[in-house]
């Protein structure tokens, strides 16, 4: 679901023009979640701050989930 905000679990450097750079920690909205692997996000927090881009759907977790506790 297109919305949800997301927390990084990993690091993650964009391969891509289009991909998004972020930190573990750091909150991403999720806009486009149809892709199945690739995700296109805007970044909330973190170095990429209202930035948008792809962003791989393994490397992050809901916030409101556990995989989400530290």
């Amino acid at each position: 679901m297109a919305g949800n905000v997301y927390i990084a679990l990993y690091d993650y450097r964009a391969r891509t023009a289009e991909d998004l750079s972020f930190n573990a920690g750091d909150t991403l909205e999720a806009l486009d979640t149809s892709s199945g692997d690739w995700w296109r996000a805007r970044a909330l927090t973190g170095l990429s701050a209202s930035k948008q881009g792809y962003i791989p759907a393994n490397y992050v977790a809901l916030v409101e989930s556990l995989d989400a506790e530290p």
